[in-house]
């Protein structure tokens, strides 16, 4: 009897046990099914994330970059050029006004120059990620979008890659054949906003290798909203940056302009190595006020 009574208790406490122990796994199970939510929705938000902005650079059809341009007049006003080397130890200063170059001891300070607030080319900091030198207010983008973007699996080449302040990433075109000529992106801004000039670092400029590797604009126009400007670097540059050097260049606008979007044409590349890949690559491109 007493042996009965013991085993009683004892089962007794076995399937309370037993009946935790599921109570357990079961709130476990439950909260590993919340967990497993929480994730899956987290994934599902960086998946609409990634598709918006996909879509965002499939939205800039060629014909709407070419309508931009074709509605746009001339820009008026005089611009300076201004080409850093990756040592910032050599600048060359362009005038496309007068199809002249001129040395780094002349123009930016000259009486010509679009404003004494330009900052002398000979103190830019050579550091490509340093986003706040001399003066410099870089104007925030808030939308861009692509005429096209090279899709390989395992990379990004999207025109995001050129606000990012990075060596190593890119937009890189993605029209067969083109070489980039003719394919562009539009930039998109908050608000109408004043524009004094833009900086681009073209080509791949992760390496040398990469950088001879592809091609990049020497000829680029670039329309704000309703003026359009044009000017071609090749003559200058040839000479100068085909070592597989990277560089970037400055343009400063005489008479700043005013827009809430910028289109950027490709009409003209390059390349400096003996079989380059066809896509045409740009490393960053940012509009700035000084």
């Amino acid at each position: 009897m007493i042996r009965s009574t013991l085993w009683k208790k004892i089962t007794a406490i076995l399937m309370a046990g037993a009946i935790g122990t599921l109570l357990m796994i079961g709130c476990a199970s439950k909260e590993a099914s919340q967990d497993s939510s929480s994730h899956a929705a987290a994934e599902d938000s960086i998946a609409d994330t990634a598709s918006t902005a996909a879509a965002a650079e499939e939205n800039l059809s060629e014909d709407e970059l070419k309508a931009a341009f074709s509605k746009a007049s001339p820009y008026e006003g005089k611009i300076k050029i201004v080409a850093h080397s990756a040592s910032g130890d050599e600048t060359f200063i362009l005038d496309p006004n007068d199809g002249q170059g001129s040395s780094p001891d002349s123009a930016v300070t000259a009486q010509d120059a679009p404003s004494s607030k330009i900052p002398d080319p000979g103190k830019i900091n050579a550091s490509l990620i340093d986003s706040k030198n001399n003066g410099y207010n870089w104007i925030e983008v808030t939308g861009a979008a692509a005429s096209s973007t090279l899709h390989i699996d395992g990379y990004n080449y999207s025109v995001w890659n050129m606000l990012d302040w990075k060596q190593n990433t890119i937009w890189a075109e993605g029209s067969p054949g083109s070489k980039g000529i003719g394919e562009g992106f539009a930039y998109f801004l908050d608000r109408t906003t004043r524009i004094d000039g833009f900086r681009i670092y073209p080509g791949f400029q992760e390496s040398k290798s990469l950088y001879r590797n592809n091609y990049l604009p020497t000829a680029l126009d670039v329309c704000f909203n309703d003026q359009v400007l044009s000017f071609n670097l090749e003559d200058y540059l040839e000479n100068i940056y085909n070592d597989g050097e990277w560089y970037w260049v400055d343009t400063y606008l005489y008479q700043p302009v005013y827009a809430d979007r910028m289109y950027v044409m490709i009409s003209n590349v390059t390349s400096y190595g003996n079989d380059p890949d066809t896509d045409c690559c740009i490393t960053e491109f940012h509009p700035f006020q000084y």
